[in-house]
């Protein structure tokens, strides 16, 4: 059997990504919980009614509002995953204000692969605006899937020489 891929967020605008991996054992990972940049003023944006909060396994690709927004909505007791520097950020964030109740588990830059239940997690650094943003590699069930976040190919620094 396959992993199932259930985008509830980010394919009809910019940002807010929550996209939700689910291996056929029912283990499972939430891919970025983003705030939506175009709100109208005075509305507050929400988890989205489709996203099944009785399950964790959270993972950030990096240190934008629109990747990481949403994070003190879901449930206090799941593990949230990130790089170290994009954790320092997201802890210094004026927008978090000590909102967040989640402590962040992090990786440093070039780590190996990460075990995560039936999955396995490589981040690999990438090219963005914000510092320490990473793709997310994400082996399960006998499948690759390669989680782009905000991947570029124009910036400084270009991701496939960094290793």
């Amino acid at each position: 059997m396959r992993c199932r891929k259930d985008i509830h967020r980010g394919t009809r605008q910019i940002g807010g990504n929550l996209i939700e991996i689910t291996h056929p054992e029912g283990a499972r990972l939430i891919l970025d919980a983003g705030q939506a940049l175009e709100l109208p003023e005075g509305k507050e944006d929400r988890l989205p009614e489709t996203l099944d909060t009785s399950r964790p396994a959270t993972v950030l690709s990096h240190a934008h509002l629109d990747h990481w927004g949403l994070v003190a909505q879901l449930p206090a007791d799941w593990p949230v995953m990130c790089g170290a520097a994009p954790a320092r950020l997201i802890a210094a964030s004026p927008f978090d204000k000590g909102k967040l109740p989640h402590r962040l588990t992090t990786w440093e830059s070039r780590s190996g692969p990460i075990p995560i239940g039936p999955f396995t997690l490589k981040p690999w650094l990438t090219d963005h605006s914000a510092f320490d943003a990473y793709m997310l590699q994400i082996d399960g069930a006998g499948r690759r899937i390669l989680y782009i976040g905000d991947f570029r190919r124009h910036g400084a620094r270009r991701p496939w020489s960094m290793g």
